[in-house]
């Protein structure tokens, strides 16, 4: 699809709604490597000069919605507004300890880790992620309440970037965990990898 029509979703403000999971979309949630899927995950339906389309996703923080399907784009994109999404743990700890993402596939792929023997990662953690680099600073702020910040940026440029600035902002409580998917551009392409390689999960 061209960027022209990606560019049109932009304006869709009305006639979105959020449905449960049907099986094509988890069969494509599997084949990306994700088999374990939180509930704030949902298909996302919506119209666009009369046409429907859809794709799966999460509601941001501002009433806006995060989506993505292959079809559309490579990456993420958003309807009405952007803006950060945050996921707090039903049950948190004493230690205030968040968890940053770039968009919210590094964070279905950071859900998936969590279930996996060979990993140890947070597992009542607040989640936070940016959805645009235009939500960076609201992302930082919110971040600086927190005991513990993990890090889980791209092995990018700009990921490399932003994973500097927030440790230079509050470094004696954050944790750049880039190290994890060495090698891989980001933590969703890891994961692909890793399930692929059929990695047995905890029950």
């Amino acid at each position: 699809m061209d960027n022209q029509k990606i560019s049109s979703f932009g304006y869709t403000t009305k006639d979105i709604r959020l449905v449960g999971l049907n099986k094509a979309d988890k069969q494509m949630l599997k084949d990306m490597g994700f088999s374990r899927l939180p509930s704030s995950l949902s298909r996302v339906e919506f119209l666009c000069v009369n046409k429907c389309y859809q794709g799966i996703g999460m509601k941001n923080d501002i009433g806006g919605y995060e989506v993505f399907n292959p079809e559309y784009a490579q990456c993420p994109f958003s309807l009405k507004t952007t803006a950060t999404i945050t996921l707090r743990p039903h049950k948190p700890k004493g230690v205030q300890v968040c968890c940053l993402f770039y968009d919210f596939l590094d964070y279905l792929a950071f859900w998936e880790l969590k279930g996996m023997n060979h990993f140890h990662l947070p597992q009542s953690a607040t989640c936070i992620i940016m959805s645009h680099v235009s939500n960076f600073m609201h992302m930082v702020v919110d971040s600086d309440d927190f005991d513990e910040v993990y890090l889980f940026f791209p092995n990018t440029d700009l990921g490399k970037t932003i994973s500097k600035t927030l440790q230079h902002r509050n470094h004696r409580k954050t944790k750049n965990c880039d190290v994890l998917y060495k090698g891989h551009r980001n933590l969703c392409e890891f994961v692909k990898e890793v399930s692929s390689a059929e990695i047995p999960t905890s029950s």
